[in-house]
């Protein structure tokens, strides 16, 4: 399950035009879609490596969420709960971290907010804000500063003729030649630009003597089909509710459309399944991008890149690159999450431990298909059996009347909230009904009624 090398090439395809797509019809303002390590993992567990069965997995995919989209579907997307998300994403990042290891000592082995005083004081420096500008841009490029210097260290060594370490495929320069994806059955895997020679041919070759039909190709893929999707979806609309931004509403629908409208254009550039990355989309955030005009530069330098620097990649060590996936994708797994559910609600940590431990030690995709099921089994049982406390009986109908009218009056502020339940608060008609889906505008609300600051714990 080699995430590093096996889609390598195909990841750059993956960030060609996506950017530019969800831009024009996505509803978030700075999520970044593209190759994410959760999917890249999924990609190789459901076909085998097999760069043409990636790219079919990608339009298979797209398919499938535009569908959904167009249903209106997104609603389904509140039945994954966050522990199932949760105990999902953390196992996959530590199997791809276990997965890492073998390239990262070149193993051959193979691997599955205060009162202002004095404001003039307290102002820094020119000298200062340059030197913290320059470490917070080092931070934030870390990644790229060590792959650079390890691959200038590969390309010294290798003017001397040594060659002591493994580096990754070579990339042709340019870009892949627009074509429908093999559904004329799969070839063997002869898409490596090595072989190809050039960009235009870097691309995957059908077979139009091995046609195996709608139901043949599904068998390819398996599970896949329904995985993938599910987990692309679940992936991206996560991302745009943590950042949603000025009370905006998130149509998940509309997102659901634009992702799989990415996926199905990506696969005619020899893309794999893309989704929102976490990790880009904080770097966007944290840079100040407020518009998906982030994402159409992304795609700009990821031409340039392609169109310049691609013949270069082969210089880039393995190790290099096991030891960035392994140090991005270990601050994935939430251990947080574990004591906030057992403050609040022990209950939720049963689906949080199903998930977690079935997808490390049986599969990725069996983890997350229990994980829902038994969520939804605990959400039947307290339908079934809830739990009703008298707090005071009132007798008399003037009381009953006055008591309504007293908290009808107040205030009421509800936070991500979802649609189904706004819909039964709507009916309550209250004095002041407001809706927030972030908590910096919920902060806001509370300050302009002049109940003090907000504070989030």
């Amino acid at each position: 399950m080699g995430v590093v090398c096996r889609f390598g090439f195909f990841g750059l395809y993956a960030c060609l035009l996506t950017g530019i797509w969800y831009a024009a019809l996505g509803t978030t303002d700075v999520v970044s879609v593209g190759p994410t390590a959760v999917m890249s993992l999924l990609t190789a567990e459901f076909t085998g490596g097999d760069q043409q069965r990636a790219v079919l997995l990608a339009f298979f995919t797209g398919a499938v969420v535009t569908a959904a989209g167009c249903l209106r579907l997104g609603f389904l997307v509140d039945f994954f709960s966050v522990p199932v998300v949760s105990g999902f994403v953390s196992a996959a990042s530590i199997t791809i971290c276990t997965t890492q290891i073998k390239g990262l000592f070149g193993l051959k082995m193979l691997g599955q907010r205060r009162p202002q005083r004095d404001q003039r004081s307290l102002k820094p420096s020119r000298r200062s804000r340059l030197l913290s500008g320059s470490l917070w841009m080092l931070s934030i490029a870390r990644n790229g500063v060590v792959v650079l210097v390890t691959s200038v260290l590969v390309l010294v060594l290798e003017s001397h003729q040594l060659h002591p370490f493994s580096t990754t495929e070579t990339v042709a320069a340019g870009f892949p030649s627009p074509q429908l994806p093999p559904f004329y059955g799969l070839a063997s895997n002869t898409t490596s630009p090595e072989v190809a020679g050039s960009a235009g041919n870097a691309s995957v070759v059908a077979d139009p003597t091995r046609w195996p039909g709608v139901a043949g190709m599904a068998s390819e893929l398996g599970l896949g089909l329904v995985v993938v999707p599910l987990v692309a979806t679940i992936e991206c609309m996560a991302i745009a509710k943590a950042f949603a931004a000025h009370n905006r509403p998130q149509d998940h629908s509309q997102e659901m459309i634009a992702l799989g409208v990415c996926n199905l254009l990506g696969a005619l550039f020899s893309s794999y399944t893309v989704t929102g990355s976490f990790s880009r989309t904080a770097l966007n955030h944290a840079s100040g991008a407020a518009t998906p005009i982030a994402g159409v530069i992304t795609c700009i330098f990821v031409m340039i890149t392609l169109g310049s620097l691609t013949p270069y990649f082969r210089y880039i060590p393995t190790a290099t690159l096991s030891a960035v996936i392994i140090c991005a994708v270990f601050f994935m797994v939430d251990w947080k999450i574990v004591l906030d559910l057992w403050r609040c609600r022990k209950l939720d940590l049963i689906p949080l431990f199903v998930t977690l431990l079935a997808g490390l030690f049986w599969r990725l995709e069996y983890g997350i298909l229990l994980g829902t099921g038994v969520s939804l089994l605990l959400l039947l049982h307290r339908a079934a059996r809830p739990k009703v406390t008298l707090s005071y009986r009132l007798t008399g109908l003037a009381a009953a009347a006055k008591s309504l009218q007293r908290d009808g009056g107040r205030p009421l502020m509800l936070l991500e909230i979802k649609p189904s339940v706004l819909t039964i608060w709507s009916g309550t008609d209250p004095a002041a009904f407001l809706v927030s889906q972030s908590e910096t505008a919920a902060a806001q609300l509370i300050d302009q009624w002049g109940e003090g600051r907000a504070r989030y714990r």
